[in-house]
């Protein structure tokens, strides 16, 4: 059974206004960004209800994205771009969610003591008007948090989600959701012949290995030294951890020196989740369909599980939507395109910071 194509409604409430009317639409949802964001371009004058409707939009204006009522992008206009031709008259919007302000403005000087990630996010969020919803749990309070001067909220809030293995997107609403992607019950089946229209796969060995070894960092102690043994090789003295990729058939060792010191057990965990993400990385497929719903009628979202059946591209099983990007115009009607990824290349390590040095511009320790 076929996906159902339908003509979905596109509208854009600016204010008491709602636009609509518009000649081509691109929306684009992540699953790995802050912030969605839309292009729309349409006639600047249309009828409604019989009645010739005109607008007038102005760069900066809190707006709202939706599609047959189900807000996708919420934020401000970003661009007002008026032309014509003639007598063919248009205007081009562009537009982000409330979190692109994120990833352009920079974060307050300020350090965090004894605060929950949960409660650092939300207030570096709040002047924004960003709510923050923690959808899995955050950890214990850190004892302490800097924001390093000059960089944006956005970088700021990767590097403290870093710690924690965690990622963030935008609901859509106007906030922001922090959690771990992960694999759910499939909310459809992408088959070839059935309802893909077109799809392109990569499979890359660029990044993988076959053997992965993590190193920890070693400091000689008191008389101690660093000779080479009788055989020309240095001792092995660093806690080591090991793993293997079957998938790749010829020797390609990688020796990762670890960031920091620490425990061997930890060092086999790093080794095995390189091993495990580098080779689900390796794999993207992309595949587009004439619609922007689900069989179900479900508009197709990042974080979503599909089932791919694809014998030409190679890959099947669930993946993840990472990227969506709906698309309509005169030429191609509404399409969506979706780029999977398996659902391991979403995992996150907890990378701790190392504490800084004395002598440092801060002597004391971020994590």
């Amino acid at each position: 059974m076929a996906i159902v194509n339908r003509n979905p409604v596109v509208t854009l409430t600016v204010g008491n206004r709602v636009h609509h009317g518009w000649t081509s639409v691109d929306i684009e949802l992540n699953l790995d960004a802050l912030s969605g964001g839309f292009n729309l371009a349409l006639a600047h004058r249309w009828l409604e209800n019989g009645v010739v409707r005109g607008f007038d939009l102005q760069e900066g204006d809190p707006c709202a994205l939706a599609v047959d009522g189900e807000p996708l992008v919420t934020g401000y206009l970003v661009d007002v771009e008026p032309s014509y031709a003639g007598a063919d008259h248009r205007i081009g919007v562009q537009g982000v969610d409330k979190a692109g302000d994120l990833v352009d403005c920079s974060a307050p000087i300020k350090d965090w003591h004894g605060r929950t990630l949960d409660q650092i996010a939300r207030d570096i969020c709040a002047p924004f008007g960003i709510a923050v919803h923690c959808l899995t749990d955050t950890g214990a309070a850190f004892p302490k948090f800097a924001a390093n001067p000059g960089d944006t909220c956005g970088a700021t809030l990767e590097r403290l989600l870093r710690q924690r293995g965690l990622w963030a997107w935008s609901d859509g609403l106007g906030g922001l959701n922090i959690g771990a992607p992960a694999a759910g019950a499939a909310v459809d089946t992408l088959q070839k012949g059935d309802c893909i229209l077109s799809a392109q796969g990569k499979r890359s060995m660029a990044e993988r290995f076959s053997a992965y070894t993590v190193l920890g960092q070693h400091n000689p102690g008191a008389g101690e030294d660093e000779d080479e043994d009788d055989d020309g090789e240095f001792p092995k003295r660093h806690p080591e951890g090991h793993a293997a990729d079957a998938g790749v058939r010829r020797y390609r060792p990688l020796i990762i020196v670890a960031e920091a010191e620490g425990g061997g057990p930890s060092f086999a965990v790093r080794a095995a989740f390189e091993a495990r993400v580098r080779r689900a990385k390796g794999h993207k497929p992309v595949a587009t369909v004439q619609s922007w719903h689900t069989r179900d009628g479900a508009l197709w979202r990042p974080g979503q599980t599909v089932n791919l059946d694809d014998d030409w591209l190679g890959m099947s099983g669930p993946w993840l939507i990472a990227n969506v990007a709906l698309s309509q115009n005169s030429h191609s009607g509404s399409t969506a395109k979706l780029t999977l990824s398996k659902p391991e290349a979403f995992d996150l390590l907890p990378q701790p910071e190392r504490p800084k040095k004395k002598g440092s511009d801060n002597d004391e320790e971020d994590d």
